[in-house]
């Protein structure tokens, strides 16, 4: 325990305990230094949670609102960006509501998504698009 917050190891959860972990959060921390796609993020930002995540590759493609971000190499600027949304209740708050204007979207819509990404050269509905579809 330190300062009152109780550290504990979950692994291997299923689908609803996870949500409930994400939702029960003030924010997750997914400092990467390299990721495929960051799904976490995804996860975290569709309940509603904030996220400290890197400022590098798919996360912050990912982490357009909602989220704060950091070096991932630098363990100073990941302390003191924890250290800051436990202390900052009004960027907290604001952060999760930049995550809960978000919306979801589901698995269909992202695959159709990427096909029409994949299909048309880079474009969605006539717009360009980043490598990874994220807009």
């Amino acid at each position: 325990v330190y300062e009152g917050l109780l550290e504990r190891t979950v692994q291997r959860v299923d689908d609803v305990t996870l949500a409930a972990l994400y939702r029960r959060a003030a924010f997750s921390v997914f400092p990467s230094l390299n990721e495929g796609y960051g799904l976490p993020i995804v996860e975290s930002l569709a309940l509603g949670t904030p996220v400290i995540t890197s400022a590098f590759g798919s996360m912050r493609e990912i982490a357009t609102a909602g989220c704060a971000l950091v070096d991932p190499r630098d363990d100073r600027a990941i302390a003191a960006a924890i250290g800051g949304l436990l202390t900052d209740d009004v960027r907290r708050e604001r952060l999760a509501g930049e995550a809960r204007e978000r919306g979801i979207r589901s698995w269909e819509a992202y695959a159709d998504e990427l096909w029409s990404f994949m299909v048309n050269g880079g474009h969605v509905d006539g717009r360009p698009q980043s490598s990874s579809g994220v807009s």
